[in-house]
């Protein structure tokens, strides 16, 4: 669901910059990175950083469509003033926060979150428990996508 929507978003935009947030990295990075993102051609236009500790943000090289996952752990050192000016430029078009539900409501989430949106970036909350995630974000009914593996 998720690399649809980069994808139809990357059609309409022909360029787009993409950060995935997740607070459990050993776990789901390597679904994003592994198992979606080297997997599929649809993600050849693409250049994914997947940025494991802070030794690795000063050999970050953008290219005109990039995907950064990174742990909420790490990014929430580098917040406010301590922003990472090099993904803070690119003026991300989506920010996926995956795992919401656990960590992803605290004020440190939404420091991470101020600190690197502009006006316009699409953030998409992922969860399989949605409820603080709905009402902490205050998230329109329009604006909700519910998915199970049951339905499809």
């Amino acid at each position: 669901m998720f690399g649809g929507i980069i994808i139809k978003q990357f059609n309409i935009k022909k360029k787009l910059n993409v950060l995935i947030i997740t607070p459990a990295p050993t776990e789901t990075a390597p679904q994003f990175t592994n198992d979606l993102f080297n997997k599929f051609k649809d993600f050849d236009k693409f250049k994914v950083h997947h940025i494991e500790g802070s030794k690795m943000l000063d050999s970050i090289e953008t290219s005109d469509n990039n995907i950064f996952v990174m742990s909420k752990q790490l990014l929430q050192k580098y917040v406010n003033d301590k922003t990472i000016m090099k993904i803070k430029n690119l003026k991300l078009d989506i920010i996926g926060f995956d795992e919401n539900h656990f960590s992803g409501t605290t004020n440190l989430s939404k420091d991470i979150l101020t600190s690197y949106s502009s006006k316009n970036t699409i953030k998409i909350y992922l969860t399989a428990t949605y409820n603080k995630p709905l009402k902490e974000w205050n998230i329109l009914q329009e604006c909700q996508m519910f998915w199970d593996i049951e339905s499809h």
